[in-house]
């Protein structure tokens, strides 16, 4: 099947399933959890499904692999998926030491024992570690990133950590993951209130303690655009047109500077996986099968 017709027949697939994951049905294609060893002797882990070339999906804080449960389906007719659990995150194990930069490694070794080619898209703090996860790895046929909270001028303000932590320190794990979407990711209410209603609700609050580190490594992260002069794997920013004027400057700086193309998921935030999977399965697909 070419491109085209594909695309003409997913368009009408998602058309049968948006009411489905809208209602929060998923449908795992021959799911199986695949685990990998990176450098520092961490387990990642991966939930792995579908046919096709291998596509890594990389989550964002206050989040792990479920992130994409609703539209890994719609993914797995074109791609076999991996979705990992970041480190200290789901089922995957953790270390003492921490920093972006160690999770940048981690996308570039698990990528490494994937089958070939691979594609990759990075959501949020995700994005910003598969970012940097390009200038460590040349494995990496094509590149999407959903809105990096990249710390530059005018862009997503790189806040003190304090409130999170602050409330993890009482012990109230849900209060600190409640704030980090309010003053942080900036997720709309209507939002929050859906994740609180799903059911890995739970677990996201249970890995709320990884939080503060993250935020922390964005406020110490500098974009250096000079770093990334060596990375030839194309690359694309995904922005909601919903989403607030500070992501915006933020995905649309970056993508200037490394002369990459931003798509607009019109009607969406930060979190279209979640609000419109069919859509941006589609654009994904688009780009990525280009």
């Amino acid at each position: 099947m070419d491109r085209r017709n594909f695309l003409a027949g997913f368009a009408a697939f998602a058309a049968t399933q948006t009411v489905q994951t809208a209602a929060g049905q998923v449908n795992n294609l021959s799911a199986g959890l695949l685990r990998l060893k990176v450098s520092d002797g961490t387990s990642i882990d991966l939930e792995e499904g579908g046919s096709g070339p291998s596509l890594l999906l990389v989550h964002g804080a206050g989040s792990f692999r479920k992130a994409w449960a609703r539209v890994t389906p719609l993914l797995q007719f074109q791609f076999h998926t991996y979705a990992m659990d970041r480190r200290g995150h789901g089922d995957s194990t953790d270390a003492p030491a921490y920093s972006l930069e160690r999770e940048a490694d981690d996308v570039a070794q698990v990528a490494a024992q994937l089958p070939e080619p691979v594609f990759v898209l990075g959501h949020s703090y995700g994005g910003i570690v598969t970012l940097e996860a390009l200038k460590r790895s040349n494995r990496f046929k094509r590149a999407a990133l959903y809105e990096p909270p990249m710390p530059v001028s005018g862009g997503m303000v790189s806040q003190s950590p304090k409130a999170v932590c602050d409330a993890l320190e009482t012990g109230d794990n849900e209060a600190a993951l409640v704030t980090f979407f309010t003053d942080y990711a900036k997720l709309s209410p209507a939002v929050i209130a859906k994740f609180r209603s799903d059911p890995t609700w739970p677990q996201r609050v249970k890995l709320a303690p990884t939080i503060c580190r993250e935020i922390t490594a964005v406020r110490q992260y500098h974009f250096d655009p000079a770093s990334f002069e060596q990375v030839k794997t194309p690359m694309m920013f995904f922005l909601g047109s919903n989403s607030p004027k500070t992501m915006e400057t933020s995905v649309r700086t970056v993508a200037e500077v490394l002369h990459r193309p931003v798509t607009v998921l019109p009607g969406q935030q930060h979190d279209a996986m979640y609000t419109a999977p069919d859509l941006l399965a589609r654009e994904l697909t688009s780009y990525l099968l280009a």
